[in-house]
């Protein structure tokens, strides 16, 4: 049951996502770095969200496994309502745009931009709980 709950996660997170995919030998073709159409903006603004969502999902898994009881289920529910406020941030982003050839590009990159800022917090919650645990072994060692 754990698991089924976690996995939900990880899909939820990347579900989104998978309309931003784009066909390796066209993102092949474009320089990421300086993009000049719209086509070009939009294959790399998917590429950088998929991008961010990997590290994503790198990174939770490596948290949640830190986690147990209250605070596990705590941050289940905080990625839950995580991902709804992704979304609807990233729809009213790309409705500022509706209708026209920029909005996929407004939303990956939110997509981007919000998933980099939130892997950046599980990675600090991460270095939190191992500086708690190193601290915890060194007061015991003192003693």
């Amino acid at each position: 049951m754990k698991l089924g709950l976690w996995l939900g996660m990880v899909g939820a997170v990347a579900m989104p996502l998978t309309n931003l995919a784009i066909a390796p030998t066209q993102a092949q073709e474009v320089n990421c770095k300086n993009p000049q159409t719209t086509r070009e903006m939009i294959i790399c603004s998917s590429q950088e969200a998929a991008s961010a969502d990997k590290n994503l999902n790198r990174v939770y898994p490596q948290l949640m496994s830190k986690l147990s009881g209250q605070q596990k289920q705590r941050m289940i529910q905080a990625q839950t309502a995580w991902i709804n406020f992704r979304d609807a941030t990233c729809a009213y982003e790309k409705g500022q745009y509706e209708g026209g050839t920029f909005a996929p590009v407004a939303y990956s990159s939110c997509i981007a931009r919000l998933t980099k800022q939130r892997t950046q917090e599980l990675q600090q919650y991460l270095l939190s709980l191992k500086g708690m645990t190193t601290k915890v072994l060194t007061t015991n060692r003192e003693y």
